[in-house]
């Protein structure tokens, strides 16, 4: 999950890093799941992903049935935007976006002080709904575009220290 507010020299280092992997994966055709961006991330300078990472995406795109961007997916406000920023970048480079694969998706803090869907009203009740509401709104074109190839619940069994997220003892 890298820091996507770094320095311009800590996102030269995780571009320069990216752009030695991807080769070395896929000769060995290591399927990877890379970036893993937290919500809302990376930058969006001009409705698309920021241009640092081009010669990364490009490279990804050279390589459709290895690669895949991680991107996490959290409400309950908007959690598209930076797919839309990645899927735009992407036109703008004449790439087909490298699918992307939700290495999170559920409710959490998006900037308010509720964590997890626990900690807001009904949502216990409701969470799985809510998610399918998603799912057929929100995300649905991008999953009928083959651009969204997957979604993990963010869930934590056993507390961990995300008792708002822990769907284990839920009835």
């Amino acid at each position: 999950e890298p820091n996507a507010n770094g320095t311009p020299d800590e996102m030269m280092r995780l571009v320069s890093w990216f752009t030695d992997f991807i080769p070395m994966a896929a000769s060995s055709e290591t399927k990877s799941v890379l970036f893993n961006w937290a919500d809302r991330n990376p930058k969006i300078i001009n409705g698309m992903m920021d241009g640092i990472f081009d010669n990364v995406l490009q490279l990804m795109a050279a390589h459709p049935e290895i690669f895949y961007m991680g991107m996490h997916f959290y409400g309950p406000d908007e959690i598209t935007s930076h797919l839309e920023s990645y899927v735009k970048r992407c036109e703008y480079l004449k790439i087909k976006p490298p699918r992307v694969i939700g290495t999170e998706f559920g409710l959490d803090s998006t900037g308010g002080t509720e964590r997890g869907y626990k900690s807001r009203p009904n949502y216990k009740d409701i969470y799985a709904q809510w998610q399918e509401t998603v799912v057929k709104g929100s995300l649905a074109q991008h999953i009928k575009s083959g651009v969204l190839a997957g979604l993990c619940v963010f869930q934590d069994g056993n507390s961990g220290g995300f008792d708002d997220l822990d769907i284990e003892n839920d009835t």
